[in-house]
């Protein structure tokens, strides 16, 4: 992707010799906002051509995506409540905020304990 200055570079390039193309000069000032507008529209296609990577789609552009296509809305994230059992040293306490769990899921404890046999 070009940056603006090489958009403005390259649009003094096409204007003949004839023309004074230096700082200030009217041919510099006035290709100097449309190279900044060009490199501005290149950031924005280059924004739209990585969201047709679904990959490269997070949240809301995500499950828009997926309805459109299927049919199936996101489902909200919900809060879960079990029961935990925790093994280990009598008396070893258990603090309120901890997390435990397995290898793929977490929790975290609601409440201060202490493991009894």
């Amino acid at each position: 992707m070009e940056t603006k200055e090489q958009i403005h570079n390259r649009m003094l390039s096409n204007v003949g010799e004839e023309y004074d193309k230096s700082d200030g000069s009217f041919v510099f000032d006035s290709t100097k906002p449309a190279a900044i507008e060009f490199s501005r529209q290149q950031n924005e296609i280059s924004n739209v051509e990585s969201k047709m990577n679904i990959e490269n789609l997070t949240e809301d552009e995500l499950s828009k995506f997926v309805y459109q296509r299927t049919g199936i809305s996101r489902k909200l994230a919900t809060k879960s409540v079990t029961r935990v059992v925790i093994s280990g040293a009598e008396g070893s306490i258990v603090s309120k905020g901890n997390l435990v769990g397995t290898d793929t899921l977490n929790f975290t404890v609601l409440e201060d304990a202490v493991v009894s046999i």
